[in-house]
Formats: structure tokens, sequence, C-alpha cells
């Protein structure tokens, strides 16, 4: 038998190691938020790595050490703004996740795929073969076909 209780901390609040912050939903599903070594997971999964935020200047996950922030995010990121009707404005993908169809915000993404009405405004960054790197941009020509327009190239 399980009993719910509520506390008011009012001041700070010192936890020495893990805090578990566990709420259980429906049937056996249970979300999760922990907090441990500077790392939030948000997960129904206890242990997952995929779905973290943190600030890498120890080198956490047999990482390079970078002091910044990182979220690691298992199909990519979205950020919306806006309240009520929200809006997409950015969209980060990894390789082979397909971009969200929306319109007049900016995307990033590691994409091969053919220029479509789904990429556009997707920056797409590639290594070239023998060196040097481009960065292209998804957008519609001005016979209002999709293409991958070259923004910058360096050999």
């Amino acid at each position: 038998m399980s009993t719910k209780s509520t506390s008011t901390i009012d001041g700070n609040l010192q936890v020495d190691g893990l805090l578990r912050i566990q709420e259980t939903k429906v049937g056996n599903e249970v979300n999760e938020i922990n907090v441990n070594r500077g790392v939030i997971g948000f997960s129904h999964v206890t242990g997952d790595e995929n779905h973290l935020i943190y600030n890498n200047y120890r080198g956490l996950f047999n990482s390079e050490p970078w002091d910044g922030m990182v979220i690691r995010a298992y199909e990519g990121l979205r950020v919306y703004t806006g309240k009520g009707q929200r809006k997409l404005v950015m969209e980060v993908l990894p390789e082979g996740v397909k971009a969200t169809n929306f319109l007049g915000a900016f995307k990033i993404g590691n994409v091969s795929d053919a220029p479509s009405e789904s990429l556009a405004g997707t920056l797409k960054y590639e290594n070239k073969d023998g060196g040097g790197s481009k960065l292209s941009i998804c957008m519609r020509d001005g016979q209002n076909n999709y293409i991958w327009k070259t923004i910058v190239e360096e050999s």
C-alpha cells in the first residue's frame, strides 16, 4: 500500500547523492525527473541516457570536456514559442528523422534526403570527400521546385 504526502520546503533543499522525483501514471508507466552529478534526466525509463540536460565541463558519458550546455534527445529537439497556439520555431534532427512540415522557422539537420517542402528552411552541413565542407539550405526556387542552395563552401 502506498501513501501520498505533500510537504512544503522553505529555504534550501540539499541532497547528497541522487534526487529522484517520480510520478506514477496509468498502469505501470513511471515518469521521472532525476538529478545526479549535475545532470537532469527526464524519462519514463530508469537509467535512460537519451533525455538529458547538463553542462559538460567534466566530460560526462565518455565525451570530450566542454564548458557548454548539452541536450541529449533521442529523436531530436523541437523549440516552440507562443501561448495557446504554439509555434514551432526550431528543429534539430539526427540523420534519418524526417523534418516536421512547418513554415517560417529555422531547422538544423544532418540530412541526406532530396530537397522537399517538408525540409524547407533546413540547414545542412556536409563534409566533402578530400577535405573541406559546405553549408546549404533547402529552399524553393523561382519555378516552385525545392533545391539545396549552397550558402558557403570551403575546400
